[in-house]
């Protein structure tokens, strides 16, 4: 995953990205995240909509329009 950061104080929209003009500060927030999110328990779900494909609604709704032919 590609690390983005962002001076929300100059820059609230998010548009430009400085982890290429500072890259040692980028690292150092990684590995706070990374330090962070080992400490998180995993999802105690699955949503396949996240994965790319397509939900139970629209399952339903192409099996039914397939029985109808």
């Amino acid at each position: 995953m590609r690390v983005f950061k962002h001076g929300l104080a100059t820059d609230p929209g998010e548009q430009t990205d400085l982890s290429a003009k500072e890259p040692e500060k980028a690292q150092a927030l990684q590995k706070l995240f990374d330090q962070w999110n080992a400490t998180m328990q995993p999802p105690r779900w699955e949503d396949q909509r996240w994965n790319g494909e397509e939900s139970r609604k629209e399952k339903k709704r192409v099996k039914r329009k397939k029985k109808q032919k």
